[in-house]
């Protein structure tokens, strides 16, 4: 199959069935609606827009409309809602510093910005919790900041005060060092500081990653085994941002990013490794691609199904040599016994593999195999029925 696209299901999916109210936004103007905002002692929600941005659609369709969401702001805001392309949109976008889509601000009486929070998260209780900031006294946005000087070394405080910076994209790599410089480097694993951590932290070169990485396991005695995924997670993802930067220098910083990251020791190492070289070489040079490939698989991704049905795949798709296929062909087996063949998707990389290396009775074999699976999984079987069929002519 093209690629095993792992799709992460919306665990809070929000259904259609029962779900009959929505957020009641006002067709008033800024000023009446601060106006509003001050005779019912509420305060403003805004839903900052633009017509082409998709996200902004899929939280009207969804989030607007479920019924605890709808309950609490039609409840505790005054709802509106402004195209920041348009209309007096465009000074309400210069006046609070809308630069993305979707941003919901809230706004009190006195036109002072209480709560900021940008993106569109999946989880309605989100939005509750963001709201139930904005309307506390001491931790919306002029609170936090009133107070954040006197209670830097608080973790719990400040634990909240990351928190609401980072959904308002207001974070400050330099205030997250400066915290925890100012407290011991032993309570920088404690619990309440990796919520921190993982809330703020994107910088792998700062002081407290880099104690995180020579440190690993006092982070996971406190807080379990999901650290060496934040590490690989977040290290993957500085190589990816430096390899697809436009930047004019941006392939000298990932090259010497990548020469750091080969120094360092943590979890996953040689998978990241693959993965980034890969992508880069895939970009320049496909034969450096495919002997890359060929001379690294086995070490860095023999144990991963799905990133060895992944670069099968694009070794099925691309490569013509039959020196890259016939590999090709082993990682996918491998792949499919590592899943023990109940993969419909790695067995349908499998058979294509085989039928273009000639053994087309075997991959026949296997593109059944796909067919059944898919088919018990509910899944769309055309592209496995066309397999079939191109086998079957072929043999």
């Amino acid at each position: 199959m093209k690629k095993l696209v792992l799709v992460f299901a919306l665990a809070l999916t929000i259904s259609a069935i029962g779900q009959d109210r929505k957020i009641e936004f006002r067709d008033v103007t800024f000023d009446e609606a601060l106006a509003a905002a001050k005779k019912e002692k509420k305060p403003i929600f805004m839903d900052c827009y633009t017509v082409w941005c998709g996200p902004c659609k899929w939280m009207s369709a969804n989030i607007f409309t479920n019924n605890d969401v709808a309950d609490y702001f039609n409840e505790n805001f005054v709802c509106v809602k402004f195209d920041m392309e348009k209309g007096e949109g465009t000074s309400i976008a210069r006046e609070f510093k809308i630069r993305a889509y979707p941003t919901l601000i809230y706004v009190n009486a006195e036109r002072e910005l209480v709560m900021k929070a940008v993106g569109a998260s999946r989880d309605p209780q989100s939005y509750i919790k963001t709201g139930g900031y904005a309307k506390s006294k001491d931790y919306n946005l002029i609170a936090l900041s009133e107070n954040v000087s006197k209670n830097r070394n608080n973790a719990e405080f400040m634990q909240i005060y990351f928190d609401v910076m980072a959904g308002a994209g207001m974070a400050d790599a330099e205030e997250v060092n400066k915290y925890f410089e100012g407290i011991s480097k032993e309570e920088w694993s404690s619990q309440a500081n990796w919520k921190i951590i993982t809330g703020v932290v994107d910088d792998i070169e700062s002081p407290v990653f880099q104690d995180l990485l020579n440190n690993t396991e006092a982070y996971k005695a406190n807080n379990g085994d999901n650290v060496d995924m934040f590490v690989a997670y977040k290290i993957r993802n500085a190589l990816m941002s430096q390899l697809y930067s436009r930047k004019e220098d941006a392939t000298e910083k990932y090259a010497a990013l990548y020469a750091k990251v080969e120094t360092w020791e943590f979890g996953g190492k040689d998978g990241i490794l693959f993965s980034t070289e890969s992508a880069r070489l895939a970009r320049i040079d496909q034969t450096q691609y495919f002997d890359y490939c060929v001379a690294n698989v086995e070490k860095a991704i023999w144990d991963n199904a799905n990133e060895l049905n992944s670069v099968a795949w694009n070794f099925f798709e691309k490569a013509k040599d039959p020196k890259y296929t016939k590999a090709a062909e082993e990682w996918a087996a491998r792949a499919c016994e590592l899943t023990e063949y109940k993969s419909h998707a790695i067995l349908d990389t499998y058979a294509n593999l085989l039928h273009v290396n000639g053994d087309s009775k075997k991959a026949l074999e296997m593109e059944t195999k796909a067919l059944e699976l898919a088919k018990a999984d509910g899944a769309d079987t055309k592209s496995y029925e066309k397999v079939i069929e191109n086998i079957r002519t072929a043999l």
